[in-house]
């Protein structure tokens, strides 16, 4: 936020975190790609939508800037964690090929 936030600004509250959690639950079925990871990241689409429009800004005196980074980190934390969860399976399923084959 340091980045893009005015001078003497002072931003306070977990609405960052907020919207890092929800954007991470919606995109994590996107890079997981299993069945409830998706139908639960449309779920909360569907219900808390609206409250994506947080990230653009608006009245003065909402950081928006927390709104945007807190989304930001929740996309790239569904990307890294989605990425190692198919990692690990794709490693069982080989190891279990192979204690099949042997």
């Amino acid at each position: 936020m340091w980045l893009t936030g005015g001078t003497n600004t002072l931003v306070v509250g977990l609405s960052g975190v907020i919207f890092g959690w929800m954007t991470y639950l919606v995109a994590r079925g996107l890079f997981t790609r299993k069945i409830v990871d998706v139908v639960v990241g449309l779920a909360l689409l569907v219900v808390y939508g609206g409250m994506l429009w947080g990230v653009f800004p608006g009245d003065p005196g909402i950081s928006w800037q927390a709104h945007l980074w807190g989304a930001v980190g929740g996309v790239i934390a569904a990307v890294w964690l989605g990425r190692r969860s198919r990692a690990a399976v794709r490693s069982r399923k080989s190891s279990e090929v192979g204690s099949i084959a042997s």
